[in-house]
């Protein structure tokens, strides 16, 4: 059984295609990405298991949980990072850490600390003045700093879910981290 689970997993928006009928496995260790034209369902697929948007039809598990039914301890081992980064204008990114952990409910702050320093990232900086790269650099912050390396030998491996391809660039910074070589995956193809 994978870590991520589909069988026929189908979302409609009234009559428009979301997703139809999807049956995919992920495993444990596994880089998944999701490569396809806008409007192929990446994202519909991704807000979909999150619990943030239901589904039409057919069910999906995550770590062996219902995303229906379970959706709250889903979400507590899960990282999630939108394509598109937005902030509340005027906050520094330290702000925007701390805020992200405070919604988990727990002190991320030393990982986030050590994943600052990994990505050069400047935690004194306002949201306003950082690039495209930084703002990605704070979500991948926000994502993976509630999960401490490396987990219990027998417990699953933390979840992160990414709703587009990789870029040259993003592929680089996922590389600061051991053994996380990205790999695409076209959904269809498996």
């Amino acid at each position: 059984m994978g870590i991520i689970e589909t069988n026929d997993l189908t979302k409609y928006y009234g009559k428009s295609r979301g997703i139809i009928d999807l049956n995919m496995s992920v495993g444990e260790g596994e880089f998944f990405g999701f490569i396809g034209p806008n409007g192929a369902g990446k994202s519909t697929t991704i807000r979909t298991l999150l619990g943030l948007i239901r589904p039409s039809s057919g069910e999906a598990r995550i770590f062996g949980r219902d995303i229906a039914t379970d959706r709250t301890n889903i979400l507590a081992d899960i990282g999630y990072m939108p394509s598109e980064a937005t902030f509340y204008s005027g906050m520094k990114v330290r702000e925007i850490i701390a805020l992200s952990a405070k919604m988990r409910r727990k002190d991320c702050s030393a990982e986030a600390d050590r994943l600052c320093e990994r990505l050069a990232l400047d935690k004194n900086k306002r949201a306003d003045e950082l690039s495209l790269g930084n703002r990605k650099k704070v979500s991948i912050v926000c994502a993976l700093q509630h999960e401490q390396y490396p987990r219990k030998a027998n417990t699953a491996a933390p979840l992160k879910a990414r709703p587009c391809p990789l870029s040259a660039r993003q592929a680089a910074v996922y590389r600061a981290f051991p053994k996380a070589e990205p790999q695409a995956q076209d959904a269809a193809a498996r």
